[in-house]
C-alpha cells in the first residue's frame, strides 16, 4: 500500500502530546489533562497501519451481534477532575484541513433539515479550511454511567461512550 494509518492522541491538539493509540488491543490508552483522565480505545476492521504489529481485527468487538456490520470505532472512559456543566460538555468531529470537496450533494441541505428539526443543539462548519461539527455530549452519548461498575451507580462521576461509525473515511 501507498499509505499506511497512524492513529495519535493526546492531551491539546499539539502533535508533540501525542502518543501512538494501539489500534485493535483490549487494553484502552490512558490520556490525563488537568480536567479530566480518559482511557481511548480504536478498533479498524481489516487495520492495515502503524504499528505494523496491530492485529487487523478486533475479532472479540467485531464479532459481537451488535457490531458485526462495524467498520470502526472509537470508544472512550473519562472521570472528570472537576464539576463540568452539562452545557460547557460538547463532542464532535474537527478537521485540520477542508473537507468541501469531498461532501455529497445536498449536504446543505441535509445539515439544515438536522441542525432544524432533529438536533438544534448542532453547529457546525463544514464548508470552512478547519471544518467542525459540535453537540452537546448529553444529548449525543450511547451510553451512560454513573459510578464504578458494579457499585450501584454511587461512587465516583464516570461518563461512557461508544461511538460506532459508518461513515467513510474523508
Amino acid at each position: 500500500d501507498k499509505y499506511l494509518l497512524r492513529v495519535t492522541a493526546g492531551p491539546t491538539y499539539a502533535p508533540s502530546t501525542h502518543t501512538l493509540i494501539p489500534v485493535n488491543t483490549t487494553s484502552p490508552t490512558h490520556i490525563s489533562t488537568p480536567l479530566m483522565d480518559a482511557w481511548l480505545n480504536v478498533r479498524i476492521k481489516g487495520y492495515n497501519g502503524l504499528p505494523t504489529s496491530a492485529p487487523p481485527t478486533d475479532s472479540a468487538y467485531f464479532s459481537h451481534p451488535l457490531h458485526t456490520s462495524d467498520l470502526h470505532s472509537v470508544g472512550y472512559t473519562f472521570i472528570p477532575k472537576r464539576d463540568i456543566p452539562g452545557q460547557d460538555l460538547v463532542t464532535g468531529f474537527d478537521f485540520d484541513h477542508s473537507i468541501r470537496d469531498r461532501l455529497p450533494p445536498g449536504f446543505k441541505t441535509a445539515m439544515r433539515i438536522v441542525t432544524t428539526l432533529l438536533d438544534p443543539g448542532i453547529y457546525s462548519d463544514p464548508y470552512s479550511d478547519a471544518p467542525f461539527l459540535y453537540g452537546l455530549a448529553l444529548s449525543s452519548f450511547f451510553a451512560f454511567r454513573v459510578g464504578d461498575k458494579g457499585d450501584g451507580g454511587v461512587g465516583e462521576f464516570r461518563i461512557s461512550m461508544l461511538l460506532s461509525l459508518l461513515l467513510p473515511s474523508l
